[in-house]
């Protein structure tokens, strides 16, 4: 996106789009990230963050681990409940959900 002025750039920062951004690269907001204006740049100093504070390779480990655990669990909630459709197709509610939004079924 461009931004027309350091005002409407600096208010970007705070809009719930770009927060909810952030939330599904796995980067966390506040000010370490400021001027940081690229993905690439944010997943580099998100990495560099982590190294500082988890000191040795095994904590980056379990820090991996739980964080795929956790998406893996909200998947699982996700898909918790099925639905079927006129045909006996068997789906997730959000995939059935979609689908019928779309006039598919």
């Amino acid at each position: 996106m461009v931004y027309t002025g350091r005002k409407n750039f600096e208010k970007h920062f705070g809009e719930p789009n770009h927060i909810h951004g952030l939330k599904c690269l796995g980067i966390p907001n506040g000010p370490l990230f400021k001027e940081v204006t690229s993905i690439e740049e944010a997943i580099q100093c998100t990495f560099l963050i982590l190294f500082y504070f988890l000191r040795t390779e095994t904590d980056f480990v379990v820090w991996e681990k739980t964080k795929q655990d956790k998406r893996i669990k909200q998947l699982a909630d996700e898909n918790k409940i099925e639905m079927e459709d006129d045909q006996g197709n068997v789906m997730s509610a959000k995939t059935y959900n979609d689908l019928r939004a779309q006039g598919i079924i």
